[in-house]
């Protein structure tokens, strides 16, 4: 059960730093 977190985290790491790049390139 201690796998579970970190994966966790490092998806939800991947989906906001998508999330910022999208909108970023909707800026330029």
């Amino acid at each position: 059960m201690q796998h579970c977190p970190y994966s966790c985290y490092c998806v939800w790491r991947l989906l906001a730093f998508f999330i910022c790049w999208k909108l970023h390139m909707e800026h330029l």
